[in-house]
């Protein structure tokens, strides 16, 4: 498939995002990625999320910590939300962004002072 084609198909299916096709849609997910500890050039998919903002806090954390991540925002036609076929390409399954949402609060509230949290109106 040249590269044409395929841009072609990617504008053709962003016009679907959010339209009911008959029990399917056209979703927006983020996929987050980082190096492969064996191969630089290889990468490990960490999962797919729908929340643009928590990926962009995972990534900034994994980043902080020392390792590279990488956000990829891909079309996905799902039926469920949960499962869905990437526009072009393979079957995926949305992670669970309620643990990774967790895991964040928590690392984000650890490096917080305790007046910082006062003022803020955590314990």
């Amino acid at each position: 498939m040249g590269d044409g084609k395929l841009i072609s198909e990617i504008e053709t299916a962003s016009g679907l995002v959010g339209k009911e096709l008959t029990g399917w849609r056209v979703e927006i997910w983020y996929e987050l990625r980082v190096p492969a500890e064996d191969n630089s050039f290889q990468q490990n998919r960490i999962g797919f999320f729908k929340d643009k903002d928590l990926v962009a806090a995972e990534s900034k954390a994994r980043k902080l910590r020392g390792e590279k991540a990488n956000i990829n925002t891909v079309l996905v036609l799902t039926k469920d939300g949960v499962w869905g076929q990437i526009i072009p390409g393979g079957l995926v399954q949305l992670s669970d962004e309620e643990s990774l949402r967790a895991m964040a609060v928590e690392t984000t509230r650890s490096k917080l002072t305790p007046e910082e949290r006062a003022l803020l109106g955590i314990k």
